[in-house]
C-alpha cells in the first residue's frame, strides 16, 4: 500500500514513521485550553521529499470534547500571530478557495461572508477607521474554482495583488485527511502557501510567497477522507484483532486496489453544520488577529 492521502503534514508525518525513520522533521505538541497544538517544522530538503510537503512550518490544533468555539477561535488567531506578525502589516487579502455549491468544498467561501471586510473603511476614512476599531485594512475574495470561471486562482489573486497591493495573504480551504476522527476537530495553519485541488487530487497552480513575493499563510480544515482510507483503516483493525500480520492480509488489500475505490470521497452526514461551524470560527478567529484582539 502507498501513503494514505492526507493534506494534514502532522498524518504524514505519523504515516512516514510507521514504516521509516524520518530525519529532518521536529514536532512539539501543548496542550491548552482543551486543545493540543502540535508544530510540524520540515527542514530540510530530503525531509521535504519523503513528506511530499514543502519545508516550513505546520500548526494543527486538534479540537476535545466540549471546546467551546470561542476557545478554538481565540486559539487559531493565537497561533496565527506566531507565523504572521501583524504589527508589520497594514494590509491583508484573504482567499476564501472552494466551491460554493459543493458543501464539503464550500469552507472558503463561507469563511469570507464571516469576516469583517475593512478596505473600504480605510479607502475612504484614511486612519480614522483604526481609531473605530479596524486594526488593519481587510479585503477578502471567493474566487470561485476554474470550471467556473476558466481562470487559475493564482491568475485571479496576481490581478488583486496588482491593482490593492496586500502585504500578507491568508488562504482558506478545505482539506482531506487520512483519519475520519479529524474531519470538521481539527485546523491547520501552514506558512508554505497551498496548492488548491489537492485535497482531492485535482491539483492547480500554488499559491505561496515564492510565486505571490509576499507571506501567504494557509488555513485548512479536513472536511472529507477517501473510501479507500476507511476500508483499509477497517481491514488493519480486523487483521490486527485476528492476530494475522499485513503480509496474510495482503491479497485483501491487494482485492480492494482492484475494486477502484481510490476516487469516492467520504464526508460527514451533518456536514452542512459543521463547514458552517468551521467558517464561523475562522472567520471570528481572523477578526481577532486583524483587530488587534489576542488574548493570553
Amino acid at each position: 500500500m502507498g501513503m494514505k492521502r492526507t493534506d494534514l503534514a502532522l498524518e504524514t508525518k505519523e504515516c512516514v514513521e510507521a514504516e521509516k525513520e524520518l530525519k529532518g522533521v521536529s514536532l512539539t505538541r501543548i496542550e491548552e485550553h482543551g486543545m493540543c497544538v502540535s508544530t510540524v517544522q520540515i527542514l530540510t530538503e530530503k525531509a521535504e521529499k519523503i513528506m511530499g510537503k514543502a519545508r516550513g512550518t505546520y500548526i494543527t490544533i486538534e479540537e476535545r470534547e466540549n471546546t467551546s468555539m470561542e476557545m478554538v477561535g481565540q486559539m487559531l488567531a493565537k497561533q496565527l500571530s506566531t507565523l504572521l506578525d501583524v504589527k508589520k502589516i497594514k494590509t491583508l487579502l484573504v482567499v476564501g478557495l472552494g466551491n460554493r455549491e459543493i458543501t464539503p468544498d464550500a469552507l472558503g467561501p463561507l469563511t469570507v461572508d464571516e469576516i469583517t471586510i475593512s478596505r473600504h473603511m480605510y479607502t475612504n476614512f484614511g486612519t480614522k477607521a483604526k481609531k473605530w476599531g479596524y486594526g488593519i485594512s481587510v479585503e477578502a475574495i471567493a474566487p470561485g474554482v476554474m470550471a467556473q470561471t476558466g481562470m487559475e486562482v493564482l491568475e485571479v489573486v496576481k490581478g488583486l495583488q496588482k491593482e490593492t497591493k496586500p502585504e500578507a495573504i491568508v488562504v482558506i480551504d478545505a482539506l482531506a485527511a487520512r483519519s475520519v476522527h479529524r474531519l470538521f476537530r481539527t485546523i491547520q495553519l501552514t506558512d508554505t502557501g497551498i496548492a488548491p485541488g489537492a485535497g482531492v487530487g485535482n491539483r492547480r497552480c500554488a499559491l505561496n510567497q515564492k510565486k505571490l513575493g509576499i507571506p501567504v499563510i494557509a488555513i485548512g480544515v479536513p472536511t472529507v477522507v477517501d473510501s479507500q482510507t476507511i476500508v483499509e483503516d477497517f481491514l488493519e483493525k480486523i487483521l490486527e484483532e485476528m492476530k494475522l500480520d499485513k503480509e496474510n492480509g495482503a491479497s485483501c488489500f491487494e482485492k480492494m486496489e482492484k475494486e477502484k475505490i481510490e476516487s469516492m470521497i467520504m464526508t460527514d452526514k451533518e456536514v452542512d453544520q459543521k463547514v458552517q461551524n468551521c467558517a464561523a470560527c475562522i472567520g471570528m478567529a481572523l477578526d481577532l488577529f486583524a483587530g488587534h484582539k489576542l488574548q493570553s
